[in-house]
C-alpha cells in the first residue's frame, strides 16, 4: 500500500508529452462545458489527462452571488454567472421556497408577524423549575378552581396558582430548593405535601387528590417527592450546590463538573483556573462539536467570542448546574442541541454563608513526568540538589472565596424576611507558577556558524552556501559549505546579533542538538471575581431578581529568559454581567416572565518588549517612521524547530451582548402552553496589531541543496540562514480595527400536552433569524467574484505572451476574479446573505409505564450560529501585510536582508479603492455568502427507573446528524491532473511544477507587498492555478456533515444518609466529513471525528463517613472521641476516557494494512507509540506535489486518554450551633497518573512515534490545603 492514489499506469511528467503527461493545448481535445459555464481551471490550460471541466452533476452545487461553483476532476467550474450585487437568496425567493415545503407558508407568516410586532420578549434557559399536575377528588373527577400554593422552605415565599376546568395547574419560575405544596377547595380537606425538592429545569408532575371534608381538616402526604422525569422528554443532568461546593474542582474551577453528564466529551484535560475560558468551554455534547453549548447564568446568556463562556462563577455561589444533552423544548435555542444553565444562590430568611482559603505550594506539588525523566536521565548530567531544585516548580497557588446571604434588614426601617433577600459571593486566585519546559536553541558552536557536529549524523544535515547559487536549467544549484561551517567573514552582523539573543543551552538535548534548553517559564495569574444578587417579592403576583457579576484577570507568561524582555507577555480577561428578571401573574392560568441580560467581555494581550528600539537591527528609518508605535515589539523571529524570539504587537478584543428574554405561560385545558421570543444584540470591537515589527522566518529556502527543491535538513539550515542574514519569509502588518454587529431573533411556541395521567407529549416549533454580520464602517470583504475579468488581465497577458509556458497559450492566460467589499458595488453591508429558513420542529413523549418506570423519546432540529460569536470579518485592503523579500529570483541573487527586509518599501492599506485589484498575489481568505446555517437533527430514547428512594437509573440512546457544517476548501489549488499519483516521491513532477519561469505579474499595480510584485521568476505551478494572480483562495462551504451515535447510562443517588453518588457512561461513535483530503476532491473525507472518544466513564461521590455523634457508627461518641472519629467527609471524581485519534499528514506508508501500524499494548512505549518501521522516514524520499491517499485519521490509532482521580477530604468541627469549621485537603490527580500528549506523526522528525509531553503540562498531582467556615 502506498501513500498516494494508485494509478494503473505510472504517469511520466514532462512537457511535450501527449500521453499520460502534459501537452500543449493544441494537442488536447476540448470537451463541452455546461451551457453558460466559465472555465476556471487552470486559467485556460488543459491537462490532457483531464481536459476541460465538464459538469457531470455528480458533485454538489454551491451558490455564490456572482456564480455557482461545482467541483470537477480538474478543479472548480463556475456556472451561470449572476449580475454583481444580486443576493443568492432574496426574501421573496425564500418565501417562495418555503411555500413549496411541508411546513407551509402560514407558519412563516405567523412567525414574521410576531417578529415585526415584537409582541413577546425572549425566552431561553430558565434557571428555575416548574410544578405541574391535576387536581381531582377521590373518585377521579377533576376539581376546578382549587387554590394550589408552593412555599419555599428557606425564604418563606409563597407562590399561588389555581386549577382550571380540566383540573390542571402549573406553577412556573420557582427557585431551586425545597418546597411545601398545598391545595384547598371549599368542601374538601386541605391537602399538603412537604419536602419537595425542585431543581433547575425540573418539570415535576405532582397530582393532587382532595378528600371530601371540612377545609379546616388537613391531609398530610408523606410519600417521597418524585424524581423521575415523567412530564418532559429532555435529556439532562443536574448537579447540586453541595456537589459544586464539595467535589474536588481542578484549579478551583466549576467547569469540571459540567462533564459529569453522559454524552459530554472532554477533548483535553482542563487546566488552569476559572479564568481559562477556552478550557471551561471546550466540551462536546452528543456530537455537536467543540464549544457547541449555549451558556447561561440565571437564565441570561453567558457567551463570549468563539462559542466560549464569558465567566465561570464562584462554586460557593452556585445553586445548581444543569447540562442538557438533548432538549426538545422549543424555548431553547441559539445552540446545536446542548445547553448549560447555572443558577446562582439567592438569600434566605436566615443569614448564612461560608468563607474559605486554600493554598498549594512546594511540597504539595509533584513534578511533571518528563521533567522528572529529565532530572534522573544520566544523559542530562548527574542528579544533584541543584539540578532537582532548578527543575522543580516553585508554584504557589492561593484561593479565597466568600459566599454570604440573608434577608435585607435595616433596623427600624425595613425587614425583608419572606420578601427581600441578598446574596454576595467572591473568589480570588493568586498563582505564581514557574513551569519547567524543554525547548531548542542554537548551540554555542552554531552561534559561531559551526554546524559540523550535525554533519556527523548523516549527509541529510548538509548546509549549502546561498551565495554560490547558479542557474541549472529551471533549477538553482548550490555548493555545500565546507565542513558545514559558515565562514566568519560571511556572517551578517545583524544576523549574529539576532542569534545572540537566544539563551545559551543548559541541557543535553537529542542527538541532533534539539531540546537543549530547560527553563522554568514564570506564570503569574491573578483573578478577582465578586458577584451579587438581590431577590424581591412585591406581592404574591409579582416578584423580581437582579444579579451583577464582575471578573478581572491578569496573567503574565512566556518569559523564557529572565535576563531579557525579548519574550514575555501579559493577558487580561475581564467580564461584566447583569441580569434582571420580572415575573408577573396575570391570572392563575397565565404568567409572564421578562428578563434582560447584559454580558461584556474584554480580552487583551501586550508584551514585555513593547516599544523595543528597532534601530539596533539597522532597519531603514523610512520603514520605522511608518510603523504604529503602539504595536512595536521585539521582532518575531522564528526558525523551524527553534524557540521563537519576540512577539507580534498584541490585541484588544471587546465583546458584549444585550438580550431581552421572556415567556408567556398559559394553562389551557390539558395544554401547558409557552410563547416567547428571543432577541440578542451582539457587538464585537477588535484591534489586532499583528506584526508591526518585522516578522522574520529563517528556514531552508536558501540553504538547502544541491538543488533549490531538494529536501530540507531536519535542523540547522534555518539558523544558518539567520547567520547569513537571509530571511526566507515574514511580513510587516498595518492592520485596521473592526467593529462588528449582528442581531439574533428567535420565536417559539411550546405545548406540553398531558393526554392522560401517564402520557405527556411535548410539541414545539421554533424559528430563528440571525442577521448577517456587519462592520460599522464597511471595513471588510464580502466574498469573491469568480467570473469577472480582473482589470490587470490585459497587462498581465501581454507580459505573459513575452515568455509563455507550453501548457497555456497567451490568449488563454486568464486572470479572472477578485475580492469584493461590504456595501460597495451593489453588495449588501452584511457578510452573508440573510437566511429566514431556520425552522425547528421539536417533539417529545414521556410515558409513565409504572410508578417507578418512565419511557421517554424525542426528536428536534437545532441551528448553529454563523454570527460574530464565531466569525470575524476579513479585512484585505483595510489591513495590509507587506511580504519580506530577500530575493526576487528564487535565490540566484539577493536584494533584501535581515536589516533591510522590505527593499521595495512598506505598502499601506487602500481600503476598497482597489476593487478587484485588491490583495493580489496573496491569499485573501473569505467567507461564503451562503447564509444557510448548519443544523443538527437530534433524536433520543431512554428508560428511567427508580430502584430505590431518591435514586434513578437511566439507560438510553442519543443520535445526531450535523448537516451543512462548514468544510474549508481552497478554490485556487493546483488541479489534480498536474499532481503525481505515485506512492513514492515523484521527482519529475516536483521538478516540473517547481521549475522557475518568468513572472508575468512583475511590477503590475495591485500586487504591492506580495512576492509576485518583485519576483522576476515564479514556480511553474503558480501559473497553472485557476487564479494565478492569487495565492490560496479558501472559504468554508456548507458541505460538511457529521454523525454521532451513543449508548448512555447513568445512575444517580441524591444525598441520602450522608451519601450522594452518580455514575455516567457513554459508548459512542463520531464520524465526520468536514475536511477535504485533497483540495480537488469532490466531497469531504469521511473519517473518524477529531472529537471521537468511544468510551467515557465518570464516577463522582460526596460521602459523609458514618462515624461520630448522631451517625450509624459510634453514634454516642462525645468529647475528644467524637472530635477524632466524627465529621469526616470524602469526595471524589474518577474519570476514564478514550484517547483522540492521531492526525496524519502526507506520509509514505510501506505496510500492508493499518493493523501494521498499531502496536500491541505490551510493545507500546513512550519511545515507540506505534510501529514507525512501516513508514519511509528518509527526508530525501518524502512526498510533495502529489495526491494524498493516506487517511487523515484512523480509528484504531489513538493517543493516550484520560485516567484521572481527583479526591478531597474534609474534617468538620462544630464550633457552636450553626457554625462549622472545615479542614480541607483537595488533591488533583491523586494517583499522579500521567496523561500523555499525542505522539509525533512527522516521519522526518527525530521524535517520530515518540511522546514528549503531557496534556497541558499540568497533569501532575497537586494538593490544596485550607480552612472553610460554614454558618
Amino acid at each position: 500500500m502506498r501513500g498516494a492514489r494508485s494509478c494503473s499506469t505510472a504517469r511520466k511528467c514532462c512537457a511535450g508529452r501527449t500521453k499520460r503527461g502534459y501537452a500543449s493545448p493544441a494537442a488536447a481535445p476540448r470537451s463541452e462545458a455546461a451551457p453558460g459555464a466559465v472555465n476556471v481551471t487552470p486559467s485556460g490550460a488543459t491537462p490532457v489527462a483531464a481536459g476541460f471541466p465538464v459538469d457531470t452533476g455528480e458533485s454538489p452545487l454551491y451558490n455564490f452571488p456572482h456564480a455557482s461553483l461545482r467541483a470537477s476532476d480538474s478543479g472548480w467550474v463556475a456556472l451561470g454567472a449572476k449580475p454583481r450585487g444580486t443576493a443568492s437568496n432574496t426574501f421573496g425567493e425564500v418565501i417562495a421556497e418555503m411555500h413549496s415545503e411541508r411546513l407551509g407558508s402560514h407558519v412563516i407568516r405567523v412567525l414574521l408577524v410576531l417578529a415585526v410586532c415584537g409582541l413577546l420578549p425572549l425566552a431561553g434557559q430558565d434557571p428555575r423549575g416548574t410544578v405541574v399536575g391535576r387536581v381531582t377528588d377521590s373518585t377521579g373527577a377533576v376539581v376546578a378552581a382549587a387554590t394550589v400554593r408552593a412555599q419555599n422552605l428557606e425564604t418563606g415565599v409563597v407562590v399561588t396558582s389555581a386549577s382550571n376546568d380540566e383540573g390542571q395547574y402549573e406553577i412556573p419560575y420557582l427557585l431551586p430548593g425545597k418546597y411545601t405544596l398545598s391545595a384547598e377547595m371549599a368542601g374538601f380537606k386541605r391537602w399538603r405535601r412537604a419536602e419537595i425538592e425542585l431543581r433547575t429545569g425540573d418539570r415535576l408532575q405532582l397530582d393532587i387528590q382532595l378528600e371530601v371534608g371540612d377545609i379546616t381538616e388537613a391531609v398530610e402526604v408523606t410519600a417521597a417527592a418524585p424524581i423521575l422525569e415523567s412530564a418532559t422528554s429532555t435529556v439532562s443532568q443536574v448537579m447540586s450546590s453541595q456537589e459544586a461546593a464539595s467535589l474536588p474542582q481542578r484549579g478551583g474551577s466549576l467547569a469540571w463538573i459540567y462533564a459529569l453528564a453522559p454524552a459530554v466529551i472532554v477533548p483535553n484535560l482542563p487546566a488552569g483556573g476559572p479564568w481559562n475560558i477556552d478550557q471551561s468551554s471546550a466540551f462536546s455534547v452528543a456530537g455537536s462539536g467543540n464549544r457547541g453549548l449555549d451558556f447561561s447564568v440565571d437564565g441570561v446568556t453567558n457567551n463570549s467570542y468563539g462559542g466560549n463562556t464569558a465567566f465561570t462563577p464562584p462554586p460557593d455561589m452556585v445553586q445548581e448546574v444543569r447540562v442538557q444533552t438533548a432538549t426538545y423544548d422549543a424555548s431553547i435555542g441559539h445552540t446545536t442541541g446542548g445547553s448549560l444553565s447555572i443558577s446562582l444562590k439567592s438569600g434566605t430568611n436566615h443569614l448564612h454563608g461560608s468563607a474559605a482559603g486554600l493554598a498549594a505550594w512546594g511540597p504539595l506539588l509533584t513534578r511533571n513526568f518528563f521533567i522528572n525523566q529529565f532530572i534522573f536521565d544520566p544523559r542530562t548530567g548527574p542528579v544533584t540538589d541543584e539540578k532537582i531544585k532548578a527543575n522543580t516548580p516553585e508554584e504557589n497557588w492561593k484561593r479565597y472565596s466568600i459566599a454570604v446571604g440573608g434577608p435585607i434588614y435595616l433596623p427600624k426601617l425595613y425587614n425583608g424576611r419572606n420578601r427581600t433577600f441578598w446574596m454576595f459571593g467572591y473568589q480570588q486566585h493568586n498563582r505564581a507558577q514557574p513551569v519547567a519546559q524543554l525547548v531548542s536553541v542554537p548551540t554555542l558552536a552554531q552561534r559561531k556558524g559551526d554546524f559540523s557536529a550535525l554533519l556527523s549524523l548523516g549527509p541529510q544535515y548538509q548546509i549549502y552556501d546561498p551565495f554560490s547559487s547558479t542557474a541549472q536549467g529551471t533549477r538553482i544549484r548550490r555548493n555545500p559549505l565546507a565542513g558545514n561551517i559558515v565562514p566568519a567573514s560571511r556572517i551578517h552582523p545583524v544576523g549574529q546579533k539576532m542569534v545572540n539573543y537566544y539563551p545559551a543551552p543548559n541541557a543535553t538535548g537529542t542527538a541532533d542538538e534539539l531540546n537543549n534548553y530547560s527553563v522554568g517559564t514564570p506564570k503569574n495569574q491573578d483573578l478577582y471575581q465578586p458577584v451579587v444578587r438581590i431577590d424581591h417579592n412585591f406581592s404574591k403576583n409579582h416578584r423580581m431578581f437582579g444579579r451583577y457579576s464582575h471578573s478581572d484577570f491578569t496573567g503574565t507568561f512566556d518569559k523564557y529568559d529572565p535576563k531579557t524582555t525579548v519574550r514575555g507577555r501579559s493577558r487580561i480577561r475581564d467580564h461584566r454581567g447583569a441580569a434582571l428578571d420580572d415575573v408577573i401573574v396575570l391570572t392563575p392560568q397565565m404568567i409572564v416572565d421578562v428578563r434582560y441580560g447584559f454580558t461584556w467581555f474584554n480580552e487583551g494581550q501586550a508584551f514585555d518588549n513593547q516599544g523595543w528600539n528597532l534601530s539596533e537591527f539597522g532597519f531603514p528609518q523610512s520603514l520605522l517612521s511608518q510603523l504604529n508605535p503602539e504595536g512595536i515589539t521585539f521582532p518575531a523571529v522564528s526558525s523551524r524547530g527553534m524557540l521563537t524570539l519576540g512577539n507580534d504587537g498584541g490585541f484588544d478584543r471587546r465583546y458584549y451582548t444585550h438580550s431581552i428574554l421572556g415567556t408567556v405561560n398559559w394553562v389551557k385545558g390539558n395544554h401547558s402552553l409557552k410563547f416567547g421570543s428571543d432577541l440578542r444584540l451582539i457587538f464585537e470591537n477588535d484591534k489586532t496589531f499583528g506584526n508591526v515589527s518585522p516578522q522574520l522566518t529563517f528556514n531552508e529556502t536558501y540553504t538547502r541543496g544541491p538543488l533549490d527543491n531538494s529536501p530540507a535538513a531536519p535542523v540547522g539550515q534555518g539558523i544558518a540562514s539567520m547567520l547569513f542574514g537571509l530571511p526566507d519569509g515574514g511580513r510587516v502588518d498595518v492592520n485596521d480595527s473592526r467593529a462588528e454587529h449582528t442581531r439574533f431573533l428567535g420565536l417559539f411556541v411550546q405545548d406540553d400536552w398531558r393526554l392522560s395521567t401517564k402520557l405527556t407529549v411535548n410539541l414545539g416549533l421554533r424559528w430563528e433569524y440571525e442577521s448577517p454580520v456587519t462592520e460599522r464602517f464597511n471595513r471588510g470583504t464580502r466574498g469573491f467574484d469568480f467570473v469577472t475579468v480582473n482589470p490587470i488581465q490585459a497587462e498581465a497577458r501581454a507580459a505573459y505572451a513575452r515568455s509563455p509556458i507550453p501548457e497555456i497559450q497567451p490568449a488563454q492566460f486568464n486572470t479572472i476574479g477578485g475580492v469584493t467589499f461590504l456595501g460597495v458595488g451593489g453588495n449588501p453591508r452584511g457578510l452573508r446573505d440573510p437566511d429566514y429558513r431556520a425552522i425547528m420542529p421539536r417533539i417529545g413523549v414521556a410515558y409513565q409505564f409504572t410508578p417507578r418506570t418512565v419511557l421517554r423519546a424525542g426528536y428536534g432540529i437545532f441551528f448553529d450560529m454563523l454570527g460574530s460569536e464565531f466569525t470575524d470579518i476579513g479585512q484585505p485592503g483595510f489591513s495590509q501585510a507587506t511580504s519580506v523579500v530577500a530575493s526576487t529570483d528564487g535565490g540566484l541573487s539577493f536584494v533584501g536582508s535581515i536589516s533591510n527586509p522590505l527593499p521595495f518599501g512598506l505598502v499601506l492599506p487602500q481600503g476598497a479603492k482597489g476593487g478587484l485589484k485588491t490583495f493580489l498575489g496573496r491569499s485573501p481568505g473569505f467567507y461564503s455568502e451562503d447564509g444557510r446555517r448548519p443544523y443538527v437533527q437530534r433524536w433520543s430514547g431512554n428508560v428511567q427507573f427508580q430502584p430505590l428512594s431518591r435514586s434513578v437509573v437511566e439507560v438510553g440512546y442519543i443520535g445526531s446528524k450535523v448537516v451543512r457544517s462548514r468544510a474549508t476548501v481552497n478554490f485556487n489549488s493546483l488541479p489534480a491532473a498536474y499532481l503525481s499519483t505515485l506512492g513514492v516521491r515523484d521527482q519529475a513532477v516536483i521538478n516540473y511544477l517547481t521549475a522557475r519561469v518568468t513572472n508575468p505579474f512583475l511590477g503590475i499595480d495591485g500586487f504591492q507587498g506580495s512576492s509576485l510584485a518583485t519576483a522576476t521568476t515564479v514556480n511553474r505551478s503558480q501559473l497553472l492555478l485557476p487564479y494565478p494572480h492569487f495565492g490560496g483562495l479558501s472559504t468554508g462551504l456548507p458541505a460538511g456533515s457529521s454523525w454521532y451515535n451513543a449508548l448512555t447510562a447513568r445512575f444517580e443517588r441524591r444525598m441520602t444518609a450522608g451519601l450522594q453518588f452518580r455514575l455516567s457512561y457513554t459508548w459512542s461513535k463520531n464520524i465526520e466529513a468536514v475536511n477535504y483530503r485533497n483540495p480537488t476532491d469532490r466531497i469531504p473525507e469521511h473519517v473518524v471525528a477529531n472529537l471521537d472518544r468511544p468510551h467515557r466513564l465518570v464516577v463522582s461521590s460526596v460521602y459523609e463517613l458514618p462515624f461520630g455523634r448522631g451517625k450509624r457508627l459510634l453514634g454516642g461518641a462525645a468529647g475528644l472521641v467524637n472530635h477524632v472519629v466524627g465529621g469526616w467527609q470524602v469526595q471524589a471524581i474518577a474519570q476514564f476516557q478514550s484517547g483522540p485519534p492521531l492526525n496524519w499528514g502526507n506520509v509514505i506508508f510501506t505496510g500492508q494494512s493499518w493493523n501494521d501500524i498499531k502496536l500491541p499494548k505490551s510493545e507500546r512505549s513512550l519511545e515507540r507509540w506505534f510501529n514507525t518501521s512501516v513508514f519511509d522516514r528518509n527526508p530525501q524520499n518524502q512526498l510533495a506535489n502529489n495526491l494524498i491517499a493516506f487517511p487523515s485519521r484512523i480509528s484504531a490509532l489513538r493517543a493516550d486518554g484520560i485516567n484521572l482521580w481527583d479526591v478531597s477530604l474534609f474534617k468538620n468541627f462544630r464550633v457552636r450551633e450553626g457554625v462549622t469549621l472545615q479542614l480541607r485537603a483537595e488533591s488533583e490527580n491523586i494517583a499522579n497518573h500521567p496523561m500523555f500528549n499525542p505522539p509525533n506523526t512527522d516521519p522526518v522528525s527525530s521524535n517520530f512515534g515518540k511522546v514528549t509531553g503531557t496534556q497541558e503540562g499540568e497533569g501532575a498531582r497537586r494538593v490544596f490545603l485550607g480552612l472553610k467556615i460554614i454558618f
